[in-house]
C-alpha cells in the first residue's frame, strides 16, 4: 500500500487503464469490486475481502477466489 501526501495545492499523477469511476460511499455503504480494480480511497474507507461464491465457482469461473469490499464513509476510485 502506498500513501500520497502533500499540501492542499499539491498535484499527483496516477496512471490507470480503462474507465475510472469515482464513488462517494455513504455511512455503512459497501461495494464489491475486482481486487485489481481499486486505485485509491480515503483513510475512512475500510478495505476487506469476500469470497466469490462456492469452491467450484472460483475454481472454474475465472474470477479468482476473492473480491475486494470497500465500506464507507469516504471516497473511493476504481477502474
Amino acid at each position: 500500500r502506498q500513501k500520497i501526501s502533500g499540501s492542499e495545492d499539491s498535484i499527483a499523477f496516477v496512471t490507470a487503464g480503462g474507465t475510472i469511476v469515482y464513488k462517494e460511499l455513504g455511512e455503512d455503504e459497501t461495494i464489491i469490486v475486482d481486487s485489481g480494480s481499486v486505485l485509491a480511497h480515503d483513510e475512512t474507507v475500510q478495505l476487506g475481502i469476500t469470497p466469490n461464491g462456492r469452491f467450484c465457482t472460483f475454481l472454474c469461473g475465472g474470477e479468482g477466489c476473492c473480491s475486494t469490499t470497500l465500506s464507507g464513509p469516504g471516497k473511493a476510485e476504481k477502474r
